[in-house]
């Protein structure tokens, strides 16, 4: 059978079931909620700094879109989403910044409808603040590809994301920052080409800028994986996000969000062959 043709199968599989595949969690992860163990936050913070939230319900079966704004006077500077459910059919299709909001789709395929939580780390405009969208991947069935975008000379990457269309079976595998910029692995299990765009938010490098990346965590077969990153003493996140070391469709981000001090994320391994997860994290303040 070939790969396309077993993604497919495998997703109107899915599609069929009448429950949650309920994917195992490694013994060593705290419970999904757990928020990432932190001090208080006590300091300088970038100008404006704040984080919107909003859930939404998403039915079984359909890709559903969340947004949340920025208050008057901030804009996006990263963003996230956290899906409740830990089926390994519940995954990110996309997370992008739009003008002043940050949007999220979530492909539910767990048999099951579930909530998911869209996040929106905003700040005052910094200098050189722009948004640059020249990443555009194009996804053969049944494959997996990178994109990068690299922020204009002055500038650090503050966010980055991805939209795709609005295909059940396109996920975002990969998205994290680069010292320069912004990268993106997208898988394609449908079977015909996906066409999407990627993004990175650029600025000014803020007080007290760090890029992070955590140590690698396991990610056996049939597993969804939790992956923390900190920020350093009492510097907040702007952004963040995973590597995969997976280039399989089967392999797809549940959750990339903002914790009080840094960055969790959730990567479904709907496979047989262990992988691992690393975490990023930019981080400002002091």
């Amino acid at each position: 059978m070939s790969k396309i043709a077993m993604t497919l199968a495998l997703l109107g599989s899915a599609l069929a079931t009448t429950s949650p595949a309920v994917a195992r969690v490694t013994s060593a992860s705290p419970p999904k909620d757990a928020p990432l163990s932190h001090s208080a936050i006590a300091g300088k913070l970038p100008p404006g700094y704040n984080v919107q939230s909003a859930t939404f319900t998403a039915p079984n079966g359909a890709q559903t879109r969340g947004m949340v704004h920025c208050p008057g006077g901030t804009v996006p500077f990263g963003g996230g989403v956290f899906i409740r459910s830990s089926s390994l059919f519940a995954n990110v299709a996309d997370s992008f910044p739009n003008q002043g909001t940050w949007l999220a789709d979530v492909n539910n395929l767990s048999g099951a409808a579930t909530t998911f939580r869209v996040e929106a780390v905003c700040a005052t405009r910094p200098d050189g603040y722009q948004v640059v969208g020249t990443g555009t991947p194009i996804v053969e069935a049944g494959n997996q590809a990178t994109t990068t975008n690299t922020c204009p000379l002055g500038t650090v990457p503050l966010g980055g994301g991805l939209e795709m269309g609005n295909s059940l079976a396109t996920n975002i595998n990969s998205t994290f920052p680069l010292t320069a910029g912004w990268r993106t692995d997208v898988n394609n299990g449908s079977g015909g080409i996906a066409v999407g765009v990627s993004f990175v938010v650029c600025g000014a490098k803020p007080r007290g800028y760090k890029l992070i990346t955590g140590a690698p965590v396991p990610n056996p077969g049939n597993t969804e994986s939790r992956a923390d990153v900190s920020c350093p003493g009492a510097s907040v996140p702007l952004a963040g996000g995973v590597r995969s070391s997976a280039a399989d469709v089967f392999v797809n981000l549940n959750t990339s969000e903002p914790q009080p001090g840094g960055w969790t994320v959730f990567e479904n391994n709907a496979t047989s062959t262990a992988h691992t997860t690393t975490p990023f994290v930019i981080c400002a303040g002091i």
